[in-house]
């Protein structure tokens, strides 16, 4: 995956999980902001590598 492709990604992750913080709160959505959380950090993770 291209750094642009990946940072388009990134961008749309923290979008959805910006959105989702304004939901009501539930077990489901910390579920999912936890998945979510999880696969930002691995996006920064291979920008740092591939930067």
């Amino acid at each position: 995956m291209e750094v642009e492709e990946l940072k388009s990604r990134l961008r749309s992750l923290l979008h959805q999980r910006d959105m989702l913080s304004y939901e009501r709160d539930s077990l489901e959505l910390f579920d999912l902001i936890a998945e979510i959380d999880e696969e930002i950090r691995e996006l920064h993770q291979k920008l740092k590598v591939t930067a």
